[in-house]
């Protein structure tokens, strides 16, 4: 077992600055809409592994109902330049660059490029810790890291299945 290290405040600031902003992980946005429903999107950050694109950084929007496998990449992401650069096929005709760094907001961005900026706005924020749980909230957005279902071990991306900690088909079943 390895011993404690007591860290000089340089060696933590030194070791801060070098993890990556964005970490890998499924995260979920939501937000309540003009009319009052709830709304939400999943996003996932992940290092690939293999093939021409092993090593890059990826983040991808749920587009399908398996919330384990039904991921579309849209855009690769930079630790050095702290941005996402947004693939050109997702790319707005109107956008005025390719990169998005969760600051810039224009009314140029499509749907895609939208939600990359208000996750990236919202989990580049620190701390992590706006409420009680260590989510992240702002501009009346709140992101939610992912969690499996206590009962089951399936990912939970919805909102109040996170809250919960359980999903809802185990939830029915009274499996709590």
């Amino acid at each position: 077992m390895q011993s404690q290290q007591n860290h000089t405040p340089q060696q933590v600031a030194a070791m801060r600055a070098a993890a990556p902003n964005l970490h890998n992980g499924t995260y979920t946005v939501s937000w309540t809409d003009s009319k009052g429903a709830a709304r939400h999107y999943t996003v996932k950050v992940h290092t690939a592994r293999k093939g021409k694109l092993a090593g890059e950084r990826i983040i991808s929007l749920l587009t399908g109902p398996d919330n384990e496998s039904s991921y579309q990449g849209v855009a690769f992401w930079n630790d050095a330049r702290n941005a996402a650069k947004v693939w050109s096929r997702y790319r707005s005709d109107y956008s005025p660059h390719a990169t998005i760094n969760g600051t810039d907001f224009p009314d140029t961005f499509n749907s895609i490029e939208r939600k990359l900026a208000v996750f990236l706005a919202l989990t580049l924020k620190t701390p992590a810790t706006d409420d009680a749980h260590g989510h992240w909230i702002g501009e009346g957005f709140r992101v939610q890291a992912a969690t499996r279902c206590v009962v089951c071990n399936r990912k939970l991306s919805t909102p109040t299945s996170i809250s919960a900690g359980i999903g809802p088909e185990c939830a029915s079943r009274g499996d709590a």
